[in-house]
């Protein structure tokens, strides 16, 4: 982990992105699964505004407003630029760091990139609705195994309905 100030203590080996921001934004410390999502070095984001550095530019108006409500209530999915302009998307877990006294002196933040795992997603919801329109035109229905339950899963057409509902029936 390369660091700026403390934090010395935190894992070499962490497959999340941990991110250290001072109270004005700039990288305070950053671990190499961030250096290595992001396509940046260490040495270069150390120190770095991180909404200038990291954030796509259509974003960074909502990015300040969020850092500065950061502590209250920050969302835990938000998209990062890496070096060569690509984005993804990172699901965030923010901590408060105090001082001695207790004042907010600037916030540990770690996050996954859940880039493939959210396209999976959408991949998996426009499957299903070609599948449910290809069952209406067909007008026949279609049928899945999921193999975790042992459940088979029925797409039927509901009669006088344009989409396919689906069932779970018993698959033994």
């Amino acid at each position: 982990m390369q660091q700026k100030g403390s934090g010395a203590g935190l894992s070499r080996q962490a497959e999340v992105i941990l991110l250290a921001l001072d109270l004005n934004g700039r990288i305070a410390l950053v671990n190499r699964n961030a250096c290595g999502v992001l396509a940046w070095a260490s040495e270069e984001m150390l120190g770095r505004d991180w909404i200038e550095t990291a954030v796509p530019l259509p974003m960074r108006g909502e990015a300040r407003k969020r850092l500065g409500k950061l502590f209250a209530r920050k969302p835990p999915e938000f998209r990062v630029l890496t070096k060569s302009g690509g984005e993804r998307l990172i699901e965030w877990r923010n901590t408060l760091q105090r001082d001695h006294e207790g004042r907010v002196i600037g916030a540990l933040s770690s996050g996954t990139d859940i880039t493939a795992r959210r396209q999976a997603d959408i991949d998996k919801v426009a499957a299903m609705e070609r599948l449910s329109l290809a069952t209406a035109i067909a007008k026949v229905g279609a049928w899945g195994w999921d193999l975790a339950s042992d459940k088979v899963l029925q797409f039927r057409m509901l009669p006088g309905h344009d989409q396919a509902a689906s069932t779970l029936i018993d698959g033994r």
